[in-house]
């Protein structure tokens, strides 16, 4: 399964993945990532985020992050 990279940001905003997994960022760090990456701030609200990445083209939305295979 692929998932863009944001949306593994977002799991770790909302804390969703186990410290455990490859993919595990600390809440602040995923953060400030989707905030380096955007331009924006949503804080800590996922939706937001989500909301904001479904709104914007992904091309334009980011700089050259790309998909990560979470297997």
């Amino acid at each position: 399964m692929f998932v863009e990279a944001h949306e593994l940001l977002i799991y770790n905003l909302e804390e969703k993945l186990d410290k455990n997994n490859r993919e595990f960022l600390p809440r602040e760090v995923a953060y400030a990532h989707l905030k380096m990456a955007t331009d924006e701030d949503f804080g800590y609200d996922g939706d937001a985020w989500r909301k904001w990445f479904e709104e914007n083209d992904l091309d334009v939305a980011y700089k050259g992050i790309k998909k990560y295979d979470i297997e």
